[in-house]
C-alpha cells in the first residue's frame, strides 16, 4: 500500500503528481507502473504501464466521476492510495475505489 495526500498548487490544469511502482531503474528505457492524479479535465487518475521505455497499457480514470469529492481546483488536496495484491492494482481516491 501507499498513499499521499495531493495539495494542487500550479497554473497549470495537466500538471500532475503520482507514484512510480515497480520500477526496474533503467533511466533511458524503465519498465514501470505509474499512477498519476492530475487537474486535467476535472480530474483524472492516469495509470501507465511501460515497458522498454516503450507505453504497453493503462487506463485513463475520470476521476471527479467516480469520486465526487475529488476536487480539481487549484490549492485543493486528495488523498491518491495504491494497494497491490497478487497481480492486482486498486486505485483509491479520497478512500473511493476508482479503479
Amino acid at each position: 500500500v501507499i498513499s499521499s495526500d495531493i495539495t494542487w498548487n500550479t497554473e497549470y490544469g495537466g500538471s500532475g503528481c503520482g507514484f512510480i511502482l515497480r520500477s526496474d531503474g533503467n533511466e533511458n528505457a524503465p519498465s514501470m507502473y505509474m499512477v498519476v492524479a492530475t487537474r486535467a479535465a476535472s480530474g483524472h487518475i492516469v495509470f501507465a504501464v511501460l515497458s522498454g521505455g516503450n507505453l504497453v497499457g493503462g487506463q485513463d480514470i475520470y476521476a471527479y466521476g467516480i469520486d465526487r469529492d475529488f476536487d480539481f481546483h487549484n490549492d485543493a488536496t486528495n488523498r491518491l492510495t495504491v494497494v497491490g495484491m497478487g497481480n492486482k492494482l486498486e486505485i483509491y481516491t479520497n478512500d473511493v475505489l476508482i479503479g
